[in-house]
């Protein structure tokens, strides 16, 4: 089993893959994670059930949830992989309430299915293959991918009510305690944040979760803290005037000295720089 944490710099992660022999052993993300297949047919493995996945179909694999693949066929296989930060969604969402109950509804709730086929998503993410670059997308475009997810959420929203599959079971999922732990550091992020507090409020030893969380995301929680704060930061050089220090404290680093150095560790350029484009 493996854990991939691919959102510590970005909070959208969008590639279109072409891939011959795909096989991928169980793994988790952080985030949740989005896939549409354009060609090609292959078995998912989410949670120990099998589903099988064809073309035009979209599947929605939840925060940590284990989940694998192999290809079934000869034919190649065509996909989107669409991984994003609930926290930073939630954020997003946040003038939109209905959207904002929706996606954590997907987040937190056992899901009836995972595999959702509908010629609204196969639209939408055709549209959105010509529009993005295939191998990624240049920092210019993290807006327009900001609205696209907007849009793929409205759109299954609208499906799930179509399909009539609004009345979710009542319990939710199991949370791993990284994903707690990684709530709890995005809720306390402008705060001095201790591994002992944060312990404390989670019910576990710090030697515990710091072992637990390295396990899940193969940083340690110190990396993942300073990694989050310097997206946070580069979020808000990019979208805001703020002065660079008031940057620094919205972030949680109240020193702005410490602030560029660590800023420059993680993105080897200064803050006003990144801000100017150089």
């Amino acid at each position: 089993m493996f854990y991939y944490d691919e959102l510590q710099q970005n909070s959208l992660k969008y590639r279109y893959k072409e891939e011959q022999h795909p096989i991928y052993p169980l793994h988790a993300h952080p985030g949740m994670e989005l896939l549409f297949s354009f060609q090609g047919s292959v078995r998912h493995v989410i949670d120990s059930q099998i589903h099988q996945v064809e073309a035009g179909s979209m599947v929605l694999i939840q925060p940590f949830q284990l989940h694998g693949l192999e290809l079934v066929s000869d034919e190649p296989f065509f996909r989107t992989v669409f991984i994003v930060d609930p926290y930073y969604v939630e954020r997003l969402l946040q003038p939109h309430p209905l959207y904002l109950d929706f996606f954590r509804t997907l987040c937190t709730r056992k899901l009836p299915l995972h595999v959702i086929t509908h010629p609204y998503l196969s639209d939408l993410f055709a549209k959105g293959r010509k529009h993005f670059t295939p191998q990624g997308y240049p920092e210019r475009q993290n807006g327009q991918l900001a609205l696209f997810l907007m849009s793929v959420i409205q759109t299954l929203e609208w499906i799930w009510d179509e399909l009539k599959l609004e009345e979710l079971p009542p319990q939710t999922r199991p949370f791993h305690h990284a994903e707690q732990a990684m709530k709890w550091i995005h809720d306390h992020l402008t705060e001095e944040i201790g591994l002992d507090a944060m312990a404390g409020d989670l019910h576990l030893s710090p030697f515990y979760l710091s072992r637990l969380f390295h396990q899940a995301t193969g940083s340690t929680v110190n990396q993942y803290i300073a990694a989050i704060r310097v997206r946070e930061a580069c979020l808000l050089l990019k979208t805001t005037e703020l002065p660079i220090a008031r940057i620094a404290e919205k972030v949680g680093i109240p020193n702005p000295s410490y602030f560029v150095r660590v800023f420059k560790q993680k993105m080897r350029m200064t803050p006003q720089r990144y801000r100017n484009g150089v």
